[in-house]
């Protein structure tokens, strides 16, 4: 596409209980790199056929200037453009580490955890 960011296409329907039979969500996202962000979506848009109602939003996204650790007031960063969460979980990571001084132990197998929550 000739683009710095990827385009994002995600999508969802009644196999997820968020639509009707025969009804189907899109996301087309990413980041804008002109002043027309409605024709940088287009070719994620192209792809998705007949659209019946269409909503377009521009978010402005931050990050914090520090990392929280001299003045313990850890902020995270806004979500972005990708659909999949993956930079946003880093994130989220990243500040229980430097909130608690020790990594998250992602090792604990559900099956061996007792009780019902």
């Amino acid at each position: 596409m000739g683009r710095k960011n990827d385009i994002f296409v995600c999508m969802v329907s009644s196999a997820h209980s968020v639509a009707a039979n025969g009804i189907y969500i899109a996301i087309v996202s990413t980041k804008c790199e002109t002043n027309d962000p409605g024709r940088e979506i287009m070719p994620g848009l192209q792809l998705l056929g007949s659209i019946l109602k269409r909503f377009d939003c521009v978010a402005e996204t931050y990050k914090p200037v520090d990392d929280g650790l001299s003045d313990r007031c850890f902020i995270s960063e806004s979500f972005d453009s990708l659909s999949h969460f993956e930079k946003d979980v880093d994130d989220v990571l990243s500040l229980y580490e430097r909130i608690t001084g020790e990594a998250l132990d992602m090792t604990i197998n559900a099956d061996t955890v007792e009780g019902d929550y």
